[in-house]
This record gives C-alpha cells, structure tokens and sequence, in this order.
C-alpha cells in the first residue's frame, strides 16, 4: 500500500516505513535510513485528531482494500 501525505507531495511505500505518532503530528520514518528518512506525513490541531486518523490507518491497511492512503486535511477530520 502506498501512503501519501496530507497535500499530497510525499508518497512512501507502507511496507518500507514506521509510522510514529507524535503528539499532534503523523511522521514517516523510512527503514534503513540515518538521516533524511524522516518526513511529516500529516498534521493536525490536536492530538486526539491524529491518534484517529492512525487509527484510520491501521482500519485502512487491515482491510487491505485500497492500494493508496492519504491522509485528510485537519477540517476533515471529526
């Protein structure tokens, strides 16, 4: 699966990442990489707004019925 950030400008593959959650932030890590290989995936007002958007995630991946996650914009998350 692939995963795109929030506008759209990063597309990482979701088997060569970890995903972090980080208080209001989503960020990529990229597996094997120093430096560099960190990018902010998406961002949101609060924290309880990007702890349900990973969760979405996890749904998304689990499901495995889509090959492309973008994550929304804050205004769309509830």
């Amino acid at each position: 699966m692939r995963i795109v950030n929030q506008i759209g400008s990063i597309d990482l593959l979701y088997d060569l990442v970890i995903m972090s959650l980080e208080d209001n932030c989503i960020l990529a890590y990229v597996v094997g990489e120093q430096n560099g290989g960190k990018f902010i995936m998406a961002e949101y007002s609060t924290p309880e707004k990007a702890n349900a958007e990973m969760n979405r995630l996890h749904r998304v991946y689990d499901m495995m019925n889509a090959s492309v996650f973008q994550f929304r914009a804050d205004t769309e998350v509830a």
